[in-house]
C-alpha cells in the first residue's frame, strides 16, 4: 500500500494536473478547431493531442505515486508539448514540419514518447510488482519513438496511431479485460483522490 503523499506533493500534483497541463492541452485542442487540415499530410497535431490527453488522464487519476521527480517529468512533458505544437504551426508560428523532411520536430516527438519510460526507470516504478505492465507500456513508447524518429510521414503516423490505440484500449479503458487474458498487462490500482 502506498503512503499518503505530503501536502506539498499534493499541491504540486494539483498545480500540474488541475491547472497547467489541462490549460496547455486545452489551448492546443482549441487551436485545432481553427486549423485547416491538409489531406496530403498526416494529422500529427490531432494524434499528439489525443496522446497528451491520455497522458493527462493517467497522471491526474493517480495521486498516491506522485512525487517531485514525476512532477519535474510533467514539466518537461509540458515543455515538449509547447515545442511540438509550435513546430506544427500553432500559437501563431509558421509550421516547421514538412513531410519526409527529418527535423528537430522528429526529436521532440521521440522525446515525448521516451519521457514516460525514462521517468518510470528513474522512479523505479517496476518495484511495485507490476513490472510486466510497465514493460508493455515501455514497448509501446519505444515503437512510437522509433517510428517518429524515422519520419513524420503516413507510415510512421499509422504505426504511432496503432501503438496509441493499443495503449488507450488495452491499458487505459479495457485493462481489466486484457489482464484476465494476459496477466502481465495488469495495471497498478489507481489511488483514491
Amino acid at each position: 500500500m502506498a503512503t499518503r503523499p505530503s501536502d506539498a506533493v499534493i499541491r504540486f500534483h494539483t498545480l500540474n494536473y488541475g491547472l497547467l497541463y489541462p490549460a496547455l492541452l486545452g489551448t492546443f485542442i482549441f487551436t485545432l478547431l481553427d486549423t485547416e487540415f491538409i489531406c496530403s499530410a498526416p494529422p500529427w497535431p490531432a494524434l499528439l493531442a489525443a496522446y497528451f490527453a491520455l497522458q493527462h488522464m493517467e497522471g491526474a487519476t493517480d495521486r498516491t505515486r506522485y512525487g517531485w521527480l514525476r512532477g519535474i517529468c510533467d514539466w518537461i512533458e509540458m515543455g515538449l508539448m509547447l515545442a511540438l505544437f509550435s513546430a506544427f504551426g500553432h500559437f501563431g508560428t509558421a509550421p516547421a514540419v514538412r513531410l519526409n523532411d527529418w527535423s528537430c520536430t522528429n526529436l521532440l516527438a521521440a522525446a515525448t514518447f521516451v519521457l514516460p519510460v525514462a521517468g518510470r526507470i528513474a522512479r523505479n516504478d517496476d518495484d511495485d510488482g507490476h513490472g510486466g505492465f510497465y514493460l508493455w507500456l515501455s514497448g509501446l513508447s519505444g515503437i512510437a519513438a522509433f517510428a517518429v524518429l524515422l519520419s513524420l510521414g503516413w507510415i510512421s503516423f499509422g504505426v504511432t496511431l496503432a501503438a496509441l490505440l493499443v495503449y488507450a484500449l488495452g491499458f487505459q479503458f479495457f485493462n481489466a479485460w486484457l489482464a484476465r487474458h494476459l496477466p502481465s498487462t495488469r495495471r497498478p490500482p489507481l489511488s483514491e483522490s
